[in-house]
């Protein structure tokens, strides 16, 4: 039965981590095409957090914690995101700059290009110069173990919460 359980809150947290990629694609890589979709979004995103906290305390039983060191390879998914998010914003751009379809390098097209370079240019930097498991507050009780690992990594749930 606890397996079952397990099994079901593993695929629930795909289908949201699925949810989330699909909105945030759609979102940043049409942004300068349809920019209120922003406020759409941010409407859709309040009516799932009301939803979500309906479902967890009135219809079902608190979710077993479960520790992870980083969102694993949703991690890629996101960051093709943004570089496919960065380079469609700035096609769409050029499309609109280039009304009469004849591909010149003018100043406002050499400077959409400009902006596309400095854009990945700036991502690929976050993404090399700041790390993958980066926390804005880390606790104490997830100190590093003489091993090396994360402490609540090394140890089950049940055990960390024992002591």
């Amino acid at each position: 039965m606890k397996d079952t359980v397990i099994c079901a809150s593993v695929v629930e947290s795909i289908a949201d981590f699925l949810e989330l990629a699909l909105q945030f694609g759609m979102i940043m890589m049409f942004a300068c095409a349809f920019p209120l979709i922003f406020c759409f979004a941010a409407l859709n995103n309040a009516t799932e957090i009301r939803a979500d906290a309906l479902k967890l305390l009135v219809m079902l039983k608190r979710p077993v914690p479960r520790a992870a060191a980083t969102i694993g390879a949703w991690l890629n998914i996101f960051q093709f995101l943004i570089v496919m998010a960065i380079c469609t914003n700035c096609l769409l751009l050029v499309c609109l700059y280039d009304e009469e379809g004849k591909w010149r390098i003018e100043p406002g097209l050499a400077a959409i290009l400009i902006m596309e370079h400095a854009l990945l240019l700036v991502k690929f930097g976050f993404s090399h110069f700041v790390p993958e498991g980066a926390c804005m507050g880390e606790s104490k009780s997830s100190a590093v173990c003489s091993s090396g690992t994360d402490c609540l990594l090394s140890t089950t749930i049940e055990e960390h919460f024992k002591t």
